[in-house]
């Protein structure tokens, strides 16, 4: 084999060697909000909250990340601890009802439409918290594991939890999961979005069949952003020694498993990963500080080499962007050691050569440094990253 075979064929295994089918999100320094929807089939103001979500928070919103627990219906937890237990609406009308961020208004936690403004509020924030979120699924699909990591950015007196749902779209509405609807209903509890001019502009203002409610047909609706799973002990998460009066910098991992039921749509499924502020004796004092949502279609399924993460490993995240990149790279990691040590970045061409190579000094748990590119070729390259006796590799490209 000839020597340029054998350096390329070393260069790309550096980036395959590590290639755990993984997804890995990051709030970085932002402010992402928690929309917690209650919401149930027998419930027929419900579409018009479904089409408040789809129409004007999500293509608004990028960082609001919408949860909807159902209630009294096929979909509804057991136990059903964000109805019964934390808004205690088992049995409320008016819905579709909502949290942003699990914040108080007038006093209640509990918050009625409309959400885009409250939305808008929070998002605006700057965080107290960033979450790191690793999930891996393994390739019988039977099982998905998430390593959450919460890092407090401003320490602070009290109590942070950390907590993991698991949320699924497009849920059929056939059967048991009819979707009932109250526009044009020709009934009592007929609504409309519009009252000027006076015509009803919902989706599903013809869905009704005009003498009561009727479920929508299924071909005109499918439940979205359906809880299936609070991983945590129960929706006030789980509580961590390390953010009790945390400081800034402070960190603390948490893995969880989540059993795929059989026949489950598990490409439709989402993980959200949050930390929240927790006060055990009042409910209306435990906001969202901060929230990650990671699509489990995009961890893939191949080379699985690591279907059970340590919280030893080393690399708890690391980072390259922007890629492709123009004139400066720049590196982002979480390490999780004990004790902070150097870090090497070695960077090869796609023929093996090497290019870069340098040896940070130790400094904590997180780096940050930037590469200048400009005596750079256009092209693919390999990076090594050594910390701690492991190694990890990175793909890039440059393209000036």
């Amino acid at each position: 084999m000839k020597l340029k075979s054998i350096l390329l064929l070393t260069a790309s295994s550096l980036v395959f060697a590590n290639s755990y089918s993984q997804s890995v999100v990051q709030t970085a320094g932002k402010k992402y909000v928690l929309l917690e929807e209650g919401t149930g089939t027998w419930c027929g103001y419900c579409p018009d909250g479904a089409e408040d979500i789809e129409r004007n928070i999500e293509p608004h919103f990028s960082r609001c990340i919408v949860a909807s627990f159902h209630n009294g219906d096929p979909m509804a937890l057991s136990p059903d601890d964000y109805n019964n237990d934390y808004i205690g609406c088992s049995t409320c009308m008016g819905w579709p009802g909502g949290t942003i961020d699990r914040n108080t208004f007038s006093g209640s936690v509990e918050q009625m439409r409309p959400w885009e403004s409250y939305v808008a509020t929070d998002t605006g924030l700057a965080p107290k918290f960033d979450v790191i979120m690793k999930s891996y699924i393994k390739s019988t699909h039977d099982s998905v594991f998430v390593k959450l990591t919460a890092k407090c950015l401003v320490g602070g007196s009290g109590t942070w939890n950390v907590n993991v749902f698991i949320t699924e779209d497009s849920i059929s509405s056939a059967g048991a999961n009819g979707q009932g609807n109250y526009a044009n209903c020709g009934c009592s509890h007929n609504y409309t979005l519009t009252q000027n001019p006076p015509y009803d502009t919902s989706w599903f203002w013809h869905d009704g069949n005009g003498v009561a409610e009727t479920a929508i047909p299924t071909a005109h609706y499918s439940h979205m952003n359906v809880v299936r799973a609070v991983l945590g002990t129960n929706i006030f998460g789980d509580a961590a020694a390390t953010l009790v009066n945390p400081l800034a910098g402070a960190t603390y991992s948490k893995i969880y498993k989540y059993a795929i039921p059989s026949g489950s749509a598990w490409n439709e499924m989402n993980v959200i990963g949050l930390v929240q502020k927790y006060v055990a004796t009042d409910v209306n004092q435990c906001p969202i500080e901060n929230v990650i949502k990671s699509k489990m279609r995009l961890m893939g399924t191949a080379n699985i080499l690591l279907e059970t993460p340590s919280v030893t490993n080393s690399f708890e995240d690391f980072t390259v962007s922007p890629n492709p990149a123009k004139n400066v790279l720049t590196l982002t990691g979480t390490f999780n050691t004990q004790t902070s040590t150097e870090t090497t970045i070695t960077i090869v061409n796609s023929i093996g050569q090497v290019v870069f190579k340098n040896t940070y000094p130790s400094g904590g748990s997180i780096f940050n440094e930037s590469i200048s590119l400009k005596d750079f070729s256009n092209g693919m390259y390999f990076m090594n990253i050594q910390n701690n006796g492991e190694n990890a590799s990175r793909k890039f490209t440059v393209a000036k």
